[in-house]
């Protein structure tokens, strides 16, 4: 749990977000434990395939890609694979998968998910009252400038662990039209309100819109395994969503404060991205070479959407990106029918990663935010307890299958 609370940047707020260095360590750890312990219980390819994968991955970015940054700038290629690491958060889908091998329930595994995501809502909070958010907003260091916000309609305010909220506003939504007893649905009223009342501090309107449209999807499209065929005849409906969404919110950008400086950002990111098309910059490092000190002091490929994946990472990169939205997407809704299939009804934090998984590749455009920290830890959540359910539910399946071969021979003996 605290791995994935680590990993949800609830500890970002203090100690320049040394915690994520722990939950990293942690994952780590936990890795090693896990592949240790379920090589006895584990068929070898598949046991192969969960070891490698992760990890594989994992230092193919942080190397390829440090490697390519260490070329272009003419630095060390060791800090650039340090400032990198957040990616190792990806071991955490691995370890999931390892701890319900090993014995741990869906059921403890969905609860230490949900008590992670709740956890950093509470150090949110927190923050938000025991920061003084001007003060943080024009400090000199740079990291703690980042953790604030300005505008002129809404004032500062403390960056929120969007993801968490999403998700426990979700959970908590299909919790309470869904089954569950009195305590249960009372607690996910009091997660409702707490994160509608953090809503109401941060004014994500962009996000709430897209939210509200990746309902609306969930419901027409996705709730049922029977509504499948409405995804073919809803793509060219996505795609115009996609486009005017990102039209939409263009607009809101032109107009926003600092929106001079991000529409210079973007002419000079586009313009080195057409210089390195393929594999683009690479991974910058505070130990050598920023970006900053390369492009200006206001140049953050973070803040600007796909393009700035493009730029880091090239077209390579972005197609990557791209393809992992929709895989993420399509792996929850195949999850969420394997549920209803084998028992009528659905987990709420299932139901809640296909509304995620959907608001994310609507937005993928201006809001890449799965190649990030956040972004990573539940990409990681997503694969891992998928991957769980389906090997628990085969179990099920294939449990049934052999009670009625059972049945069907005694009857014919």
């Amino acid at each position: 749990m605290f791995a994935l609370f680590a990993g949800l940047q609830g500890g970002k707020y203090f100690l320049h977000n040394r915690m994520q260095e722990l939950g990293i360590a942690l994952a780590l750890m936990l890795y090693v434990q896990g592949a240790y312990l379920s090589a006895f219980r584990m068929e070898a390819f598949d046991w192969w395939k969960w070891v490698v994968g992760a990890p594989g991955f994992c230092l193919f970015v942080m190397i390829t890609w440090s490697a390519i940054f260490s070329l272009k700038a003419g630095v060390a290629i060791t800090p650039s694979i340090f400032a990198s690491r957040e990616f190792m958060l990806l071991l955490l889908a691995p370890v999931i998968f390892f701890l319900h091998i090993i014995g741990m329930s869906i059921s403890r595994l969905v609860g230490a998910i949900m008590a992670a995501a709740s956890l950093t809502l509470v150090s949110y909070l927190f923050f938000y009252f025991y920061l003084d958010l001007e003060a943080a907003y024009f400090s000199t260091d740079a990291f703690t400038h980042h953790l604030v916000t300005y505008d002129e309609s809404r004032g500062f305010r403390l960056k929120p662990p969007t993801y968490s909220m999403i998700i426990v506003f979700l959970s908590g939504f299909f919790t309470i039209f869904g089954r569950g007893s009195t305590v249960v649905k009372s607690v996910a009223i009091v997660a409702l309100i707490i994160t509608c009342y953090i809503w109401s501090l941060v004014m994500l309107r962009a996000v709430a819109a897209g939210l509200l449209v990746s309902v609306l999807l969930y419901v027409i499209v996705c709730r049922k395994q029977s509504q499948a065929g409405l995804a073919i005849v809803a793509t060219p409906l996505v795609i115009l969503l996609i486009g005017a969404g990102t039209g939409i919110a263009m607009d809101i950008f032109v107009s926003a404060h600092g929106a001079e400086v991000r529409l210079a950002s973007f002419k000079l990111a586009l313009d080195e991205f057409s210089k390195n098309w393929l594999l683009g910059w690479g991974q910058s490092s505070g130990y050598t070479k920023t970006y900053q000190d390369l492009f200006g002091p206001k140049f953050f490929p973070s803040d600007l959407g796909i393009i700035g994946i493009l730029f880091k990472y090239g077209l390579v990169g972005g197609l990557t990106y791209v393809s992992a939205c929709f895989s993420l997407f399509f792996i929850s809704v195949r999850t969420h029918w394997r549920l209803q299939k084998c028992f009528g009804v659905s987990l709420p934090l299932i139901q809640a990663l296909v509304v995620f998984t959907t608001l994310m590749t609507l937005n993928m455009i201006l809001w890449p935010g799965l190649a990030y920290g956040q972004g990573l830890t539940m990409a990681s959540v997503i694969i891992g307890l998928s991957a769980c359910i389906k090997r628990f539910t085969m179990v099920l399946e294939s449990e049934v299958i052999e009670e009625k071969s059972d049945s069907i021979l005694g009857v014919v003996a």
